[in-house]
């Protein structure tokens, strides 16, 4: 026969990992755990993780178009210099690159279309801050894509 302190004990600890489990999938455990004065550590989403990395990928291989078509412009090379620095905030300063832009026409598309998957990676994004960066990244291509046509 069970003893009513393993009944009282048991209904206790399941009642507890009950509340844990409904304060998790609430969202709301974070903030328990800091108002009991512990520090959680977010952890990325997979799939900002997978965003990000597509973005510093694309990012090179505009780096390296402005490379390619850089000549002795001064202008080129000042946009080079800006590409290369949001390069290097998206974590990707040392991605192989291969520029597929022949020419400044070419890579203005490749810009402005690279803008273009950066606005619809803002919708997938989860964290906040990453929309921000996209959302940015986004308006500098369409802003470098319009300047690249006119120099053209």
């Amino acid at each position: 026969m069970i003893s009513r302190r393993v009944v009282l004990g048991g209904s206790a600890v399941l009642a507890l990992a009950g509340t844990a489990g409904a304060a998790h999938v609430l969202g709301v455990d974070d903030d328990v755990l800091r108002a009991l004065g512990a520090r959680p550590k977010a952890l990325p989403d997979d799939g900002d993780t997978a965003l990000l990395a597509t973005a510093a990928e694309q990012q090179a291989d505009i780096v390296a178009g402005l490379d390619a078509v850089q000549a002795d412009s001064e202008e080129l090379v000042d946009l080079r210099a800006i590409a290369a620095e949001q390069l290097e905030g998206l974590g990707g300063s040392d991605l192989p690159a291969s520029p597929s832009a022949q020419g400044l026409d070419d890579l203005a598309s490749l810009v402005a279309e690279t803008g273009k998957k950066r606005q619809d990676d803002v919708t997938r994004a989860v964290s906040p801050a990453l929309v921000t960066v996209l959302a940015s990244l986004s308006a500098g291509h369409a802003q470098l894509a319009r300047r690249l046509r006119s120099l053209a």
